[in-house]
């Protein structure tokens, strides 16, 4: 998917590890996201943190008041 990209690890549970090297995390957030809950950011820190804003924010947009 990206030229950084190391050949994925493929783990024994049927889940794979992935690595890239980019320059922001913008991108890749929304890939990350696209894949909904079929993947988890183990690192770094930082983006893991930045997705979490994105899902936070994207759900406050969804947010019913108790009047609705």
């Amino acid at each position: 998917w990206h030229h950084s990209q190391s050949a994925p690890i493929f783990n024994p549970d049927g889940t794979a590890d992935l690595e890239f090297t980019v320059s922001t995390w913008r991108e890749m957030v929304k890939w990350v996201l696209s894949w909904g809950d079929r993947v988890t950011v183990l690192a770094p820190e930082a983006f893991r943190r930045a997705v979490v804003e994105q899902l936070q924010q994207t759900l406050s947009a969804y947010q019913v008041s108790p009047n609705e």
